[in-house]
This record gives C-alpha cells, structure tokens and sequence, in this order.
C-alpha cells in the first residue's frame, strides 16, 4: 500500500503495481459490490488489476468473496493494489491533485489497456481519471448485472467501447399514446454508461398532443432534437430519409416507430453484437468468412413470429430446430432495427435510383422471385429486399426462450380493433344497400372476428419482452444463416443466388470494387431505341450518349 503522510510529500511505489490488461477501480464497499459481477467474472482470457482507493483489501475482499466464495485476490489473473486516499472532507481540488499523483502513475504501471469504474459524477476521482492510452469505461450501478458478457469478449473489442456512436430515431403521426410508451420504454433502458442522442420525426399531419408531447417530454440520455415534416408523404421516403450516416464506420441508428415497446435490455443486446462482430480483433479467415462479416447490414431488436416475404402470404415463423445461439437471416422486419452505416448509404443511394427509375424512365425491372414485397411499389422493403437478395444482405437476429421473447414487440391496436366492429358494419352498409335496391338478396354475411381470435392475431405482433440478453457465438461462421423466406442456407449459396439474379437484371457483373456501392445493380441493359429522326433530342433519350441507325430511304 502506497503511504505518506497527508500533508506531506506523495510517495507512491509503483514497482509493486502487477501488470494486468484491465483496471477497476474501487473506492468503497458499495463500489467493491456493485463492480463484483465483473470482477468476479470467470473467464480466462484477461488479467485484472484492482485499485482500492482507500478500502482496506479486507473489506474489498469480504465484498467479493460475498458475491462468489471463490473470487479472491490472490490468484494469478486477478490481483490488488491499496491506494492510500485522502479523506472525503478534504477540498475537491487537493483530492484531484492526489489522484493525478497516485492513481496515474499506478495505471501507468499496470500497462493496463481498459479501465473501468463506477465512480459517481460528483466524485472528484471521475474527473481526474487517465485519457490517453487507455479506455475509460464508466459503467453505472445499475448496468453492471447486465454487462457481464464484457469480460468474454476479447480486450481489443473492450477497448473500442466508445468508437459506435448510437442513437435512436423516433417516427411518428398520430399516435400520441403509442410514443408515449415507445418513450417510456426506451427512458428506462439500460444505456450501459453512454451517451444516447435521440430525434423524433413527426410527419406532417401530426396531431396537436403529439406535437406538444414530442416538443416537452424530457430526456435525459443524450441530446434530443425534434423534427417535423411539412408534406405528407408514404412511409418510404419517411422512413429512408429519417438518418443518413456521417460516415461509414462508426455511425449508428436504431431505427423505431410509434407501434413499438422495448425491452430494458435493447441497447444491451445492440451494444454486444456490435462489439461481438463488427470491431473483434481481425483474424486469418477465407474469402467467405470475410464476406459473410461484411454482408451483416444490421441488428434486429424484433423476434418475428411470422413472415410476409412468401408470395402466398404470412407464413408462420420459428427459428429452425438445433438454433442455440442469435442467427441471421436475409429479413428486416417493423420491430426495430439497428443499421449499419455503409450499408444504409448503399440503401439509401438503391432506393433513390431505384424509385425514380420505376416512375420515370423504367429501364430495369427488378422483382426478387416468389417474394410478395415485389408487390408494394411504394413501400421501403420492397427494395430492401431487392438489395439483401441481390447483395446476399442479413441482420442479426436475437433468440431469447426460443425466439418467444423478443427485445421489442409490435402493437398493432389500430390496425386490429376495428375487426372486431366489422361485421356489424357491413351488415348496417348492406341493410342501406337492400332499402335502395329492394328485391336483390344479400350477399352472406361475413364470419366476426371474436376477442380469442383477436388476441390470437395480436399474440404473433406483441412478442413478450426479454429480460435478459441472449449469450452470442463466439464466430460468425458458428451463426445459423436463413434466407428471405426463413429457410437455411449456406452464405457460398446465397451469395451466388444473388450473383445469378444480378446477371439478370443489370448489365455490369458484381465485383468487389464496388462494396457498399450499388452502381453495378443499377446498369440497364443495352436497347434498341426507336424515334424519327425529327424527334430525335437529347432531352428524350433515356442515355447520355445514343447511336442512332437511321434506315436509307427506299426509292419509290
């Protein structure tokens, strides 16, 4: 233990100080208890290095062993180090100048990567800690008992804690009632210590409480920034145009709509995947391994219990038998999404070349084979879809209880309830119809829909919340893969199917050069065009550059 009198000179001895990859540190018993889950953690792959600022190694110990009778200090991944620490009532600014005299030199020493606290705001330590050369993790109370999964991943993806950047993206109308829970829900989550900027995204027919709402509530994650539309538009444009990312790294946004509850643990789910698979220190793999860590464009929060990609309509949906571990399929559902950057650039660039074409000059047609969102021309998914079929596009998806809880649900009240009133509706409208045209039999009423059924159909949409976090494949290529329709695949196999449907629909062959870039999706394919040469202006041709082949006239 470092000693010296309070008032003298500060002495500390590093050459006692072991070196470990991470750091925790620890001022009090409270600290020792909250911070144990991690401490305590049984893995293998990382040494640890507690601080006790001011807690005797007893007491810490005692708190520890309190958690797990088999977590002490003495073994050769876990060890300590007494700090000697002024009292609490000595001025905050004589506290700080011992914590840059003591606790940074013994950081230093430890040549450790990670450090992790759970130091309130107030605490003069919080404010004095190391920046450079080490990643600083504050990691409220709260969130510890949720974050244990840190201590499996390896130290290089722990020591990108803070390079995503993820905010929500709220999209509403009129549904008052339904953002409020939205809101409700995602205030209560646990963020894990980061910062959360959301925005809300009203369109333009927004009611006055909805607006009231948006504009007052309180959130206190982040930065929260209100937007409203002054054109009423189709879900498509208010959808892709709801974020487009600053860069294509490390910009993130989980996209949400108004019909949607979350989970406490959303962000905790997110958050793992993230540093599960997109920022793993890079290993020796293939091709296809490679490929396969590119083509995941997302991360569901939603559990779907049906499909509506099958031509004849929702299927019902379960994750196949032998799935032990989240999978990936080629499917982005309305539960809520977290999307990557330069996926959704990609996206974004496709849908706006791809919508302008079908309205204008419909020089390709594209429809994806047997899926029935080759029907909805001014819906998002339909291109969606095209570009994870073509590209060979999945997103990652959660399985809690066998796929039964999810990370979000779907409340879907609107769009149901007014069922149950159908039938009597159409029996007063053919009532009117038999008055006006008297002698014409009715046609046979129609089946009701009673409370069971419709607590049926709203069952497959409201999926039980999750309270907890499904644990993750330590490797994409253990991860089961289903295509569009829900059906096991292998990535070789699904990569080539979309290869083979590019030849069909564009000119230009896929190639690697162009990775998050669909210019080769988009190339019509050479045509003959036919115009009399009077007609024949720049303005009207669908190229750029045209040849024309103007017929020698015939002698009369």
């Amino acid at each position: 233990m470092d000693s010296r009198p309070l008032d003298g000179p500060i002495v500390v001895d590093v050459d006692t100080v072991p070196e470990r990859e991470m750091v925790f540190i620890v001022r009090d018993e409270d600290q020792a208890r909250e911070l144990a889950p991690l401490i305590c953690h049984e893995q293998t792959s990382k040494t640890v290095l507690v601080l006790a600022a001011g807690l005797p190694m007893s007491a810490l110990e005692a708190q520890l062993l309190q958690h797990d009778n088999k977590c002490t200090l003495t073994t050769p991944d876990r060890s300590v180090h007494e700090l000697n620490w002024p009292a609490a009532a000595l001025p905050s600014w004589q506290q700080s100048i011992h914590c840059v005299a003591t606790l940074h030199p013994a950081i230093a020493a430890s040549r450790a990567s990670v450090l992790v606290h759970a130091l309130p705001t107030n605490d003069p330590m919080a404010h004095c800690l190391p920046e450079n050369d080490i990643t600083v993790i504050h990691m409220p109370a709260r969130d510890v008992p949720r974050a244990t999964w840190l201590m499996d991943l390896p130290i290089e993806s722990i020591q990108r804690w803070h390079d995503a950047k993820i905010q929500l993206i709220l999209t509403t109308d009129r549904n008052p009632y339904g953002l409020t829970r939205l809101l409700r829900s995602a205030s209560r989550a646990h963020y894990l210590g980061d910062k959360i900027d959301l925005t809300i995204l009203m369109d333009q027919s927004s009611d006055r409480v909805t607006v009231q709402f948006a504009n007052t509530v309180a959130w206190e994650h982040g930065t929260k920034h209100v937007r409203h539309r002054i054109v009423k538009m189709n879900k498509m444009p208010l959808f892709v145009e709801a974020w487009y990312p600053q860069n294509d790294y490390d910009d993130y946004a989980i996209l949400l709509h108004d019909d949607i509850d979350l989970s406490d643990q959303f962000y905790v789910w997110a958050k793992q995947a993230l540093l599960r698979y997109r920022y793993a220190p890079p290993q020796a793999s293939s091709y296809s391994s490679s490929m396969l860590a590119q083509s995941i464009m997302g991360v569901s929060l939603y559990s779907p219990q049906l499909l509506d990609t099958p031509q004849q309509g929702r299927q019902p949906f379960a994750p196949p038998p032998g799935t032990t571990h989240p999978y990936l399929m080629q499917v982005v559902t309305n539960g809520g999404t977290l999307f990557f950057p330069e996926h959704w650039r990609e996206f974004h660039h496709y849908v706006t070349a791809r919508f302008a074409d079908i309205h204008k000059k419909q020089l390709q047609s594209i429809t994806v084979p047997d899926a029935r969102s080759g029907n909805w021309t001014n819906s998002w998914r339909r291109y969606l879809d095209e570009l994870m079929y073509l590209r060979g596009y999945s997103v990652l998806y959660p399985l809690v209880q066998g796929g039964k809880a999810s990370m979000s649900s779907l409340y879907l009240d609107l769009q149901l309830d007014h069922l149950l009133h159908a039938h009597d509706d159409q029996q007063q409208q053919q009532q009117v119809a038999n008055d006006d045209d008297a002698g014409m039999p009715p046609p046979p009423p129609p089946l009701p829909i009673d409370q069971d059924d419709l607590a049926a159909i709203k069952a497959l949409f409201q999926v039980p919340l999750a309270n907890y976090v499904p644990p993750l494949a330590p490797s994409l290529n253990t991860v089961s893969l289903l295509d569009l329709w829900g059906k096991p695949i292998e990535f070789d196999a699904i990569l080539e199917r979309g290869r083979a449907f590019q030849s069909t629909v564009s000119a230009c062959p896929p190639h690697d050069a162009y990775l998050y870039d669909p210019s080769d999706l988009l190339c019509p394919f050479a045509r003959i065009v036919e115009l009399p040469v009077q007609d024949a202006t720049a303005d009207i041709l669908p190229t750029r550059v045209a040849t024309l082949f103007v017929p020698k006239p015939t002698e009369q």
